[in-house]
C-alpha cells in the first residue's frame, strides 16, 4: 500500500511540474508573474523637413530612436519617406514601453535622395498622448517635428 501511494505522489507531483504549476509561486529572485504580451503603442507622425530657404525636400527619409534603438521596426521605409510637400503623415505601431516620450527624430547624410548635400541633423520630440490604452496597448501618441537642414560647405 506505501508503494502505490509513493508512486501515485511521484507521478502527481511529475504532472504537476510539466504543467508548470511550479512556476505560478511569486519569487524574489524573479519578481512577480508576468503576463504573455508585449507593450505597445501607436504613433502618428508629422513631421515637416526643408532646406534652409523652406524649399521641400521630397522622397527623403527620416529616423526615430529611443534609447539608440529605431521605434519604427516593423514599419516599410516608404513610409517614412517625405512626399513632394516635404512631410511625413502616418501612423505606425511599435512595442515597448517609452516612459518619458521623448525621441530623436533625425536625418543622416547617407540618405539616397540627397546623398552628401546636407548636413546631419536631429530634434528631440516630446509624445503627446492624445489617447489612453488598455491592458498592453499603451495608447495613441502624436510627435510633430520640423526640421530644417543646413547645405554642406
Amino acid at each position: 500500500m506505501k508503494s502505490v501511494r509513493r508512486v501515485y505522489k511521484y507521478l502527481i507531483a511529475s504532472i504537476l511540474g510539466v504543467l508548470g504549476f511550479s512556476s505560478c509561486e511569486c519569487s524574489k529572485m524573479y519578481g512577480p508573474p508576468v503576463e504573455y504580451g508585449v507593450p505597445h503603442a501607436t504613433y502618428n507622425l508629422k513631421f515637416q523637413l526643408t532646406d534652409e530657404d523652406n524649399k521641400p525636400l521630397e522622397g527623403t527619409q527620416l529616423r526615430v530612436n529611443k534609447f539608440g534603438r529605431s521605434i519604427l521596426m516593423h514599419t516599410p521605409t516608404e513610409n517614412l519617406k517625405t512626399d513632394s510637400k516635404g512631410k511625413i503623415d502616418c501612423s505606425v505601431e511599435d512595442f515597448g514601453t517609452i516612459p518619458d516620450n521623448t525621441f530623436l527624430v533625425y536625418y543622416e547624410d547617407d540618405n539616397e535622395q540627397h546623398a552628401g548635400a546636407f548636413k546631419k541633423d536631429s530634434v528631440k520630440v516630446q509624445g503627446t498622448q492624445i489617447e489612453e490604452g488598455k491592458g498592453w496597448n499603451r495608447g495613441t501618441y502624436e510627435l510633430k517635428a520640423t526640421l530644417k537642414l543646413k547645405k554642406k560647405d
